[in-house]
């Protein structure tokens, strides 16, 4: 189910739950973000024991589809937030150039469509306080080992003090718990992938501070470099993640072919997540297949498309000549391993639409079933003493409601365990534990998830 505004849970009440996330403002990263959803689920180890799964969301623009949306949910995710995108602020000085060392100066990005539409829509995360701990991931990565201990940041950091904040005020909490090091400069971050306990005030105050604080590349990883400058000499050592915890593939471009163990040594035992951040997309010229949409990926007008021209143009004859060079062997390694993941995404999603269909059929056959048996009964039933026919059954005990109440809250806490969504799950504990209205009608799921943490 979509949900245009997630409700801020109350102040006190039962734990939140954790999130795993990526964002999509087109749907031209619908591959991308299916393979890296897969990815995720393959590889994800069980919760411990009397802890939910996480959730999977995506977090999207208006912009996505609802055929996008279909594709994604419930076979990737088990959410999908609607969010309106960030531009990227300008100072005034940038309105009246065009020049791009100006406008970089300025605070806009080098890319025109990250500054009109979308340059900073990944900060909503930082607001998304209905969770503790939040596990971004760009779309365009491959996660090829368990990130579970990612989330355990949150656990572990659960003691961090007031006054570790941004760079506005001493008085914000610390909301980036981890990140990986960029690969120039390496005392900086890449904002692909980001370990992060929610705030409000911090995404208040990193907006509100955007355009003073500019962007040493133009979009939100030079921004949250600016805003969060102690990462690297101040935060604690579990802050600091592991390259291969944000691999990008630039490097293994340039080094793989003449030197392979920068990649298969060096990294190689820290790998878990790998990041295709640079031109082109490992899925760009795939044609779709059942759940991808229906056309070329990389759509003439695109917005990703209008990025890569921009930052094409960027290139001199001879870093174009470097990068051509650096797309051997070893570039093609990796993306020849995320078309491996995609087509067991494919697989996945078939299978996935087979079973959800059967399924359906199923219920329908089951509901019609039980209607039919409740009609028999009543017209097999006599009428009470005293007149009438066929009334509601006599009233439950108090004991008997609360047996009741117990069977469905322990079917409710299974489903989860076994990844299902709140409402799904109570939903399918009611069903099974026989709470119906007279008519077969079930009722609201969400409505009794709601009632159940004061919301």
């Amino acid at each position: 189910r979509t949900m245009s505004n997630p409700p801020t849970p109350p102040a006190a009440g039962p734990p939140r739950p954790d999130a795993i996330a990526t964002l999509l403002t087109t749907d031209d990263f619908l591959p991308g973000a299916q393979t890296l959803l897969y990815s995720i689920k393959e590889h994800l180890s069980s919760a411990p024991e009397g802890e939910y799964e996480p959730e999977l969301i995506v977090l999207a623009t208006p912009s996505v589809s609802q055929k996008t949306r279909s594709a994604l949910h419930p076979a990737f995710c088990t959410r999908i937030i609607d969010v309106d995108p960030v531009p990227f602020p300008r100072r005034a000085a940038s309105k009246s150039s065009d020049d791009d060392d100006d406008a970089a100066a300025a605070g806009g990005s080098h890319v025109d469509a990250w500054d009109r539409h979308c340059g900073l829509t990944k900060l909503n995360i930082f607001r998304l306080e209905q969770y503790a701990t939040f596990l971004y991931i760009d779309a365009d990565c491959l996660v090829v080992r368990d990130v579970r201990h990612l989330l355990r940041l949150g656990q572990e950091s659960a003691d961090f003090d007031e006054g570790s904040g941004g760079a506005s005020s001493d008085s914000l909490p610390r909301s980036l718990l981890g990140a990986a090091p960029d690969i120039l400069p390496p005392d900086k971050f890449n904002a692909g992938v980001l370990v992060v306990r929610p705030s409000r005030r911090v995404f208040d105050d990193i907006l509100s501070r955007a355009p003073s604080l500019g962007s040493y590349d133009g979009g939100d990883t030079g921004l949250l470099n600016a805003y969060f400058p102690d990462w690297y000499r101040t935060y604690p050592p579990e802050a600091r993640l592991p390259f291969g915890c944000n691999a990008q593939r630039f490097m293994h471009r340039c080094t793989y072919d003449k030197r392979p163990q920068y990649w298969d040594e060096a990294v190689g035992t820290d790998l878990a997540i790998v990041h295709f951040s640079s031109s082109s997309k490992p899925w760009e010229g795939v044609k779709s297949g059942d759940g991808d949409v229906d056309e070329d990926v990389e759509m003439e007008g695109s917005e990703e498309a209008e990025a890569k021209r921009a930052i094409r143009a960027m290139l001199d004859s001879k870093d174009a000549e470097v990068l051509a060079k650096s797309g051997g062997s070893g570039g093609r390694k990796l993306d020849e391993m995320w078309r491996v993941w995609h087509d067991k995404s494919r697989k996945y999603a078939r299978r996935f639409g087979r079973e959800r269909k059967e399924a359906d059929e199923k219920r329908r056959r089951d509901e019609d079933r039980a209607r039919r048996k409740r009609a028999a009964q009543a017209q097999a039933t006599p009428p009470p003493l005293g007149g009438g026919g066929g009334g509601p059954s006599a009233p439950q005990s108090r004991e008997q409601k609360v047996d009741a109440q117990r069977s469905v809250t322990k079917r409710f806490r299974e489903l989860r365990k076994e990844g299902m969504s709140a409402a799904e799950a109570m939903g399918k504990a009611r069903d099974e534990c026989g709470f119906a209205d007279e008519d077969g009608k079930k009722d609201d799921p969400g409505a009794k998830v709601a009632a159940m943490f004061g919301m």
